[in-house]
């Protein structure tokens, strides 16, 4: 280009101020230029004034307005290379509650707790101007007058409090990989029954049936183009092409009314079919904070109104076929109609093959509501005025196994008889203005333990007992108990309950023993092992829980460090409990003062426990002597079992 065409071409972009005269280079610059300028407009226009560090503090004393009152979090230094704010002040309300923002962005950039705003060690939300809105931690524990520090570790995503000064030396705890129930607003389960809805929520889901579902809604598509390039360029050259002569009017009324009838049967399910797919473009509209996802759900969308588009596709084509080229008409639109029903559902049979090849019989899909903020007063409008019940209730009824997706969906989506997602008021506001929902697939057979663990806990939650009983292996329950003890032991137990697969258990799953063992009338066996610095104190709590129990008539205890001390909880819980039958105590590491402990209990005082038939012991670090002399005190219902013997002796402990 000369360079009067370039002079030209630059001064008519200066005068027009346009892109389309541009060179790419000029053009980029132009675009880099306008974000820049658009994003410092913006920062001046939500940046809260007179703020001097990053992010501040709002809701000091009550107010709420971060134009009026905030407080500035000062980033500590001596944080091992982590980045954490904090600040300090003394409490002046009953309960002080508050939000965190980034100073230059104000309102835009909002963070406020996932789920319960009361724990100490919180994750964070990221929000703006509505979505997090009147959501606010809560200072539970200190109480007015006292001092307290806030610390926002904001690449960590975590928020905790402690009483007393700022410490520059804090050691932000690292937040809690395990989603649970307090994290999230409600958690169900969808059945892959290979509706729209369930599809688009698959495809969102599973990477794989996002590639793959497409894929086969777009065969039969190919099936009718190449029909369609036959019909033009083909079919002409072997038979004539003319409008059928009827012989009567019968046979056009016969016709007519097959196709219409035909017809009808699939304009019911394409008019379902569109309300779902309506229904996920719905949902896909308030998904804050998760682009990718919405993209996902749209894309997922797109792909089944194609295959939507199928039926009148086809029924076009079968149409010119019976009246352009057929010789017999009322055959050739039967055959048509065989034809249409088989290229219209031959994807759906791919599809549900695919699912089943992939996932299993028994796969589910897991649809969490992370957080939802409304845009009418939820207390008032929503469950007073609207709801025919309330929020406990259906995030009970969400969890429910024998609900259907539609139930479940009205659930979700109702504002008479759900969390209305995406119902409207009576004068045209939206309950709900945006929300993060998560989706995922539960296939016990196939769930890594990396999300075993991090989201087990919400999948446990909607899992029925039948599911857990036959689907869910021992390995699996172990882990499962070793972080979501709580809602592992509400679930039903039968026969032998093995609890050594992981050996990090302390009092809190402790107490979840006693409940399991207490509750299910059918296990008679437990099998434990704790983490060393809690197996005492975690004993103590199996010897009250476990004191008044007829059910129970085996425990093993092993590998757990037990003391002497925690021995004599366990002497504690023989006298008490006359219906066990075996103990197991391995590589406990008692010593003699322990076994000795043990043979009393067996055998003095009026309160001995001289029905228990065996206590097997070994790796406890006990003398032969002290062996002897417990053998003889008890009458042989203390058996030591030689170090040598240990590969033999467990397999003793899995057939008990």
């Amino acid at each position: 280009m000369s360079t009067l065409r370039r002079r030209r071409v630059s001064s008519r972009a200066k005068d027009k101020g346009s892109l389309i005269y541009m060179s790419a280079l000029e053009r980029d610059d132009l675009l880099s230029l306008r974000k820049v300028k658009e994003s410092t407009r913006e920062k001046e226009e939500y940046a809260i004034p007179n703020a001097k560090g990053k992010y501040i503090y709002v809701g000091y004393k009550g107010e709420f307005d971060p134009t009026k009152s905030f407080l500035d979090m000062k980033r500590l230094d001596n944080n091992a290379g982590r980045e954490v704010y904090g600040v300090s002040f003394v409490t002046v309300m009953p309960t002080e509650f508050f939000y965190i923002l980034e100073s230059k962005l104000g309102l835009k950039r909002r963070f406020y707790p996932q789920g319960d705003g009361s724990k100490n060690i919180s994750r964070v939300l990221i929000g703006d101007e509505k979505h997090g809105h009147k959501k606010c931690w809560s200072l539970d524990g200190i109480k007015p007058g006292e001092q307290a520090s806030v610390y926002f570790a904001p690449s960590e995503g975590t928020v905790t409090w402690t009483p007393g000064p700022l410490d520059p030396n804090f050691d932000m705890p690292m937040p809690n990989k395990q989603l649970s129930l307090d994290d999230v607003v409600a958690v169900t389960q969808f059945e892959i029954d290979n509706t729209p809805l369930s599809t688009i929520i698959l495809m969102a889901a599973d990477p794989l049936a996002g590639i793959c579902v497409p894929f086969f809604h777009l065969l039969p598509h190919l099936i009718m183009i190449l029909f369609v390039i036959w019909l033009c360029y083909t079919a002409p050259k072997q038979a004539e092409i003319s409008f059928y002569q009827a012989d009567t009017h019968l046979e056009w009324i016969n016709i007519f009314v097959i196709f219409m009838v035909n017809m009808m049967r699939k304009s019911f399910a394409i008019y379902g079919h569109w309300c779902e797919i309506q229904e996920a473009l719905a949902i896909s509209s308030k998904v804050h904070n998760d682009p990718a996802l919405v993209t996902k759900i749209r894309r997922g969308a797109f792909y089944e109104f194609l295959n939507l588009m199928q039926d009148p596709i086809a029924f076009s084509l079968s149409v010119y076929v019976a009246v352009y080229m057929s010789d017999n008409l009322f055959l050739n639109v039967l055959l048509n109609i065989v034809a249409l029903e088989f290229i219209t559902e031959v994807d759906e049979e791919i599809c549900q093959a695919f699912t089943l090849w992939r996932f299993g019989e028994d796969a589910k899909i897991s649809v969490s509501i992370i957080d939802i903020t409304y845009n009418v007063d939820e207390s008032l409008e929503l469950w007073h005025q609207c709801s025919n019940t309330s929020k406990k209730n259906v995030v009970r009824d969400l969890r429910s196994s024998d609900k259907s997706n539609l139930v479940l969906w009205e659930l979700l989506t109702s504002k008479f008889q759900g969390l209305g997602l995406t119902d409207s008021m009576d004068d045209g506001r939206e309950v709900a203005s945006s929300f993060q929902i998560q989706f995922d697939i539960v296939s016990w057979e196939n769930i890594p333990e990396e999300t075993l663990i991090s989201k087990g806990g919400l999948f446990l939650a909607a899992t029925e007992d039948e599911v857990w009983k036959q689907q869910i292996s021992k390995d699996q329950r172990a882990v499962l108990f070793k972080y979501f003890p709580e809602i592992v032991s509400q679930l039903s137990w039968t026969g032998s309950v093995k609890l050594d697969l992981r050996n990090s258990y302390g009092v809190r799953h402790a107490r979840s023993v006693v409940h399991i063992a207490n509750k299910n009338e059918d296990v008679g066996s437990i099998t434990c092992e704790f983490v060393h610095n809690e197996a005492d104190a975690a004993v103590a709590v199996l010897r009250d829980g476990l004191m008044k129990n007829t059910t129970l008539h085996t425990v093993c205890i092993q590998r757990s460090g037990l003391t002497a001390n925690g021995v004599k909880d366990i002497a504690l819980l023989l006298r008490g409990n006359s219906k066990l039958g075996v103990m197991w105590l391995l590589a406990n590491d008692f010593g003699d003062a322990g076994a000795i402990i043990l043979a009393d209990a067996l055998s003095e005082g009026s309160d001995a426990n001289t029905t228990m038939h065996r206590m097997l012991l070994g790796l406890n670090n006990v003398s032969n002597e002290c062996r002897d002399k417990c053998i003889q005190k008890t009458n042989g219902r203390m058996i030591f079992i030689p170090d040598e013997h240990l590969q033999h002796l467990q397999s003793l402990v899995d057939q008990s």
